[in-house]
């Protein structure tokens, strides 16, 4: 099975599925979230690495989980 990035809404995290591994989070605070790159020491370095680049993007960096994904898969279906 493809390793596959996906966002869960209700834990504001970016994982690696089938696995299920954390790749980044949004921190908690109300007046600054912003993206956080996490890694699962056993995650994909390549799918891990797309996010870490994405989140130099201001509007990435402080933007929601769809906009993250979309900039890391543009060209996938989620």
């Amino acid at each position: 099975m493809e390793n596959t990035l996906v966002y869960n809404e209700s834990t504001d995290t970016i994982r690696q599925m089938p696995q299920n591994y954390l790749i980044a989070y949004r921190t908690p605070s109300k007046a600054h979230k912003r993206w956080i790159v996490d890694c699962d020491i056993a995650a994909d370095k390549e799918l891990a690495s797309r996010v870490f680049n994405a989140i130099f993007d201001f509007d990435t960096r402080y933007g929601n989980g769809l906009n993250l994904l979309a900039k890391v898969t543009p060209n996938s279906d989620f």
